[in-house]
């Protein structure tokens, strides 16, 4: 007996390829640059990367100097690890916003009903430990983009982050704005922390998330000189503002929920902890699983 879950994964990956099937006909019609955008956004939620590259450079081939396809081609360029494909459409976004600086992938086009939870600034105990607990309940991962000084400070906590099949993100070593820093000081911020995580025993590239989400020319240069992938995120839980209780935090994530999201929280609250529970309690029976970030891109 097929799942209800399963059922409306099916259904929606129907809808998708409907709607791919009328933008295609519709191209043969009248080939306009929005018909190859809506075409190459919607065989990215159908997982056809290539394909979906291809619209997008059709429609940037009828109109040359549209920023948002180049960011599109930088995400879809970065998810893929082709890192002179990145640089290549960076500077050509930059050249159109010399002041952007919100590059990163921001969610992953799957198919399934998956998404990455992910929780900045720590490890922050006891909040870190009670989010660790209540994503065992569910056997839910998380990736958690961790400070390199907090690291230093609760090294056993970073490792029971990772014993329990959790993921470790690099996110600077002591939270500046990188956006505003010199080549140097960026360097030396994220060295630092990588070589702190590989002594906890990982191996392989480490995901990156910029403080505050935000970048500049040197940083993203830097990172594609270190073949580095950086994620922002699709979803905010604002679990930093001050007014927001855990109901309204959990509610404003499930509200916007879909397969690929990214989301971005701080395990560092009390009320972080308990609209985890929320989510994953209420999306669990929506049918969602919650993965890695690496789980999810790789």
């Amino acid at each position: 007996m097929v799942s209800s879950s399963i059922r409306r994964s099916f259904n929606q990956i129907r809808k998708w390829s409907d709607a791919a099937s009328i933008y295609k006909q519709a191209i043969t019609h009248k080939p306009t640059p929005e018909l190859y955008k809506k075409l190459g956004d919607v065989l990215q939620q159908l997982g056809q990367q290539e394909e979906a590259i291809s619209n997008y450079q059709k429609a940037l081939d009828i109109t040359p100097g549209y920023f948002w396809d180049y960011e599109k081609l930088v995400n879809i360029y970065l998810q893929q690890k082709k890192w002179s494909e990145v640089r290549k459409y960076l500077q050509k976004a930059l050249q159109i916003k010399p002041k952007y600086n919100y590059f990163g992938i921001k969610q992953v086009k799957i198919k399934e009903k998956a998404i990455a939870l992910t929780y900045d600034d720590g490890p922050n105990p006891p909040y870190t430990n009670q989010i660790l607990n209540i994503l065992d309940f569910y056997q839910a991962r998380a990736t958690f983009f961790t400070l390199g000084n907090k690291i230093q400070k609760y090294q056993k906590l970073a490792k029971l982050i990772l014993a329990k099949g959790n993921e470790l993100g690099n996110h600077s070593f002591s939270h500046p704005d990188l956006s505003q820093e010199n080549p140097e000081l960026i360097r030396i911020e994220i060295s630092k922390t990588d070589e702190l995580l590989y002594q906890l025993g990982i191996t392989g590239k480490i995901k990156f998330r910029p403080p505050f989400g935000l970048s500049n020319f040197y940083l993203m240069d830097l990172l594609l000189e270190m073949q580095k992938q950086w994620f922002l995120w699709n979803i905010n839980s604002e679990d930093y503002v001050a007014e927001k209780d855990s109901e309204t935090i959990a509610n404003h994530v499930i509200e916007n929920i879909k397969p690929g999201s990214i989301v971005l929280m701080h395990d560092r609250s009390v009320k972080t902890v308990k609209a985890t529970e929320i989510i994953l309690q209420k999306l669990t029976l929506q049918g969602y699983t919650f993965k890695t970030i690496s789980e999810m891109i790789d």
